[in-house]
């Protein structure tokens, strides 16, 4: 498995701007792999599985794609990263405790359940949860459909340890000042993630979150007292409040949505300021 984050969270390539992250990926890193990565199943096993991949990308909510699963899925490359949109809890009595050993060689104990899960594009995905002490629920889903639920389970939170290790050196040995902060001419054909169709994104996300935790809330709101006036009315109440957040969030997303549509997704360099440019440095 090979964990990938944001490009701009490690090595000096930071000061390039980028495209987004699935561009990087597909445009980039997989060449890359392609050449360099020893042949860890045959193409006979490929053939006579379907399922088979060839190796794991682990990455961040940034890669989170429909689309790019599918087209990677092709590749016979699987992908495993955070669920952008895991819906409703899942009954805690799924959940059960593993004992499983980190990257680090530490013994632990995690309380995991696994679902098939099919993604707006049709395509099916294993969704596997982490519940909590607190009663979170963290979710991941893969494509990964051979491997046992454990070691995806614990190849994607381990993540965590790399992000944690850049962070510790940039805070104590001063990473940060082994890069050389040049300047260097930007080609205006350039193609970078536009920042209003990313904003925009980032609403719909928000949004939709938010009103399905009030559809969840508006399923639950139920009568259990006896039907009288001094009871009824106040449920009602509650009922009405709750379904005029939901129709106004469901006004905003549709709004939302449609300012996205009829925003470019990607623009040119040319078209944007400089302190518009994800991942370009200042002097």
């Amino acid at each position: 498995m090979l964990g990938l984050g944001c490009p701009k969270q490690a090595f000096a390539k930071i000061a390039t701007p980028r495209p987004g992250m699935i561009k990087v990926i597909e445009n980039d890193i997989l060449p890359q792999l392609e050449k360099r990565l020893p042949t860890f199943v045959n193409a006979e096993e490929l053939k006579s599985d379907p399922l088979l991949h060839r190796f794991t990308l682990v990455c961040d909510r940034e890669s989170y794609s429909p689309p790019f699963f599918r087209r990677m899925k092709a590749q016979r490359v699987a992908c495993l990263t955070y669920h952008k949109y895991p819906g409703e809890n899942w009954p805690e009595e799924e959940f059960l405790p593993y004992a499983v050993t980190l990257s680090s060689g530490e013994q632990t104990q995690l309380n995991l359940a696994e679902r098939g899960h099919c993604l707006s594009n049709g395509l099916w995905v294993r969704e596997i949860r982490k519940l909590s002490q607190k009663g979170h629920q963290t979710s991941i889903i893969g494509t990964d459909y051979r491997s046992e639920m454990i070691p995806l389970a614990v190849a994607m939170f381990a993540r965590w340890s790399q992000e944690n290790f850049f962070k510790y050196c940039r805070e104590h040995f001063g990473l940060d000042k082994l890069v050389d902060y040049c300047i260097e001419p930007v080609s205006e054909s350039v193609k970078v993630v536009n920042p209003e169709y990313r904003r925009l994104d980032s609403q719909i996300r928000s949004s939709q979150g938010k009103l399905n935790r009030l559809l969840a809330r508006f399923a639950t709101l139920t009568l259990d007292a006896p039907i009288e006036p001094d009871k009824v009315e106040p449920f009602l109440q509650k009922k009405t409040i709750c379904q005029e957040e939901i129709e106004a969030f469901q006004v905003q997303i549709k709004t939302l949505k449609e300012k996205r549509k009829q925003t470019p997704h990607y623009l040119n360099r040319r078209a944007m300021l400089p302190h518009e440019i994800p991942g370009l440095l200042s002097p």
